[in-house]
């Protein structure tokens, strides 16, 4: 028989919720029905709106319309000029019976920006806010912005209560409650550990080949690879600038945590900055060697994805850094124009061969940002708003939201998997596009990304990129988590982080192509971020963390 698969885990929660209440009812199969979780709520504990939570099912009967700043939420702006026409809001809407009214950022805007005139004017706020970061949410609830959610959770938004409550996401939770304990957004995650993973190295394989290279494990096993990639064939390693900036590349391999943005990791509880360690110092100085070599694109500090694409077709990149989508990008080409390239994706370097990577691309337990309800907004908005945000957390609101609606985006197979359906893989603006008019997974910022989301939109290549990028590595024990900061913490570390921050990266970069000198101007370097206040910062990192971890 046919069945669905689609987060038993979270699902299981769900019903185990219901079945504590003592609460259930029969439903049509084609209807996604909520139950009670508890015999009373916070938001409200009379017996009328007990038998209110416990009927209701989608779609939602309400004269209510909302609004939303989706910001860069949903994905719609990347594929209509009016949202109207999306197939994913005309079927959204549908499914929850009640209209959302979205204001979006124009592609190539500025969420961040937006979003604070947004805040600056709490009693005109939309309904739904998106992109609110999930460590400023104590901040914004006490400035009357959002609403603490908690009160309304059980009752309103039983699936989403249900998950945060369950115990195998204890670490969800943990990052979606403030310190206080208030909830202040519907937060998002990706399923699995290893989707939490998309950024890596991958490598041009018919060269190691043909040169009868191993794959490079170690910093001197890469110098012995960009050495022969540039020596015998001109191809160099290359990266998308931001990607660069964000990513820790070859950062692993010396022990460091990143190249080029202000990091903070953990190490046995305590908290670091990575680029105050020797490792870093290191890994600069390897990094200025290759440059001036040649083994570095000179392009990097300002390649765009287009331009890093260009020289991948036109055989000037024999390594690169980026995410998995790039590497179901170069299969596919190579596959269409048989042009003899064979991308892998291979594992992060490691300093010593059998070691661990110590860093990786990686996401924490949730997304960073979320969506949060005005408090401005009526008793009657709230009540749509969780119900409408709670479908996302619901087993048909996952699917909806990863593949799309079934007979149309999606069909499955007779073990229940989602096969994506011609529509999809024939759509004139490319299958990733595509995917986003009918589906949101790729970026919701509610609800949760399945893994069989992102290994059937990806080319087996690339599954198996992943699937080495995260081999060998512990780099999830060092990550800083979403952390809550109290109102003042918040205002002193932006102060401080904001200057730092592009302090580091211009003077990474001008280290990187030689135009500040280490073995002269390092030592300036570390003095200069004692002076803008780094160990300040550092003690504030560290003072949130162990307020965390006593959540």
């Amino acid at each position: 028989m046919r069945k669905r698969k689609v987060y038993a885990a979270a699902m299981a929660a769900v019903m185990a919720a219901s079945v504590l209440a003592g609460c259930g009812s029969d439903v049509e199969s084609t209807k996604d029905t909520t139950t009670k979780a508890a015999a009373e709520t916070k938001a409200e504990g009379t017996e009328e709106s007990e038998k209110e939570a416990e009927e209701f099912s989608y779609p939602m009967e309400t004269d209510v319309t909302l609004n939303m700043f989706a910001g860069s939420f949903f994905g719609l702006a990347d594929t209509e000029t009016d949202y109207h026409n999306s197939p994913f809001w005309q079927e959204m809407t549908k499914r929850l019976g009640i209209t959302i009214d979205m204001e979006y950022v124009p592609v190539g805007g500025d969420p961040k920006q937006q979003l604070n005139l947004i805040l600056a004017d709490p009693q005109n706020m939309p309904v739904l806010v998106g992109n609110i970061p999930i460590t400023d949410a104590e901040q914004y609830i006490n400035d009357g912005a959002i609403l603490d959610l908690s009160p309304y959770l059980e009752q309103y938004a039983p699936n989403y209560w249900a998950m945060l409550n369950d115990p195998e996401n204890e670490e969800i939770r943990r990052a979606l409650t403030t310190d206080s304990g208030k909830i202040g957004v519907f937060g998002s995650w990706r399923e699995s550990d290893w989707a939490k993973n998309f950024r890596g190295m991958m490598v041009r394989k018919d060269i190691l080949d043909k040169e009868g290279l191993e794959i490079p494990v170690t910093i001197a096993d890469w110098e012995e690879v960009l050495t022969v990639m540039k020596e015998k064939y001109d191809l160099q390693f290359t990266a998308e600038f931001n990607i660069f900036n964000q990513g820790p590349a070859f950062a692993s391999g010396f022990g460091a945590y990143n190249t080029c943005w202000s990091t903070m990791y953990v190490e046995d509880g305590t908290i670091y900055n990575s680029h105050m360690q020797p490792e870093w110092r290191e890994l600069i100085t390897t990094m200025n060697k290759w440059y001036e070599a040649g083994l570095i694109d000179p392009d990097l500090l300002t390649n765009t994805d287009e331009e890093v694409t260009t020289k991948v077709y036109n055989d000037k990149a024999g390594v690169v850094f980026g995410p998995l989508s790039r590497v179901t990008r170069y299969v596919n080409n190579a596959e269409k124009t048989e042009n003899g390239q064979e991308w892998y994706g291979v594992p992060y370097p490691v300093v010593k061969e059998g070691e661990k990577a110590c860093a990786i691309q990686f996401e924490t337990a949730t997304r960073d940002i979320g969506v949060s309800i005005a408090a401005s907004a009526s008793e009657e908005e709230i009540i749509a708003a969780c119900r409408a945000m709670d479908y996302f957390y619901s087993e048909e609101g996952i699917e909806f939201a990863n593949f799309g609606t079934e007979g149309v985006s999606y069909t499955l197979d007779e073990e229940g998997n989602h096969i994506f359906t011609d529509l999809l893989k024939n759509d004139p603006d490319g299958f990733d596009m595509a995917l986003k008019k009918y589906a949101t997974a790729s970026g919701i910022n509610v609800g949760i990304q399945l893994t069989e989301y992102v290994k059937n939109k990806n080319h087996p290549v690339g599954v198996e990129a992943v699937d080495n990028w995260t081999s060998n590595q512990e780099a999830a024990e060092h990550y800083y988590p979403s952390v809550s900061f109290t109102d003042d913490e918040l205002r002193e570390k932006t102060s401080i982080e904001s200057a730092i921050s592009t302090y580091i990266q211009e003077a990474t970069m001008k280290f990187i192509i030689g135009d500040m000198d280490i073995e002269t101007e390092y030592d300036s370097f570390i003095e200069t971020l004692k002076d803008m206040q780094m160990e300040r910062l550092i003690e504030i990192y560290q003072t949130a963390y162990d307020r965390y971890m006593a959540r």
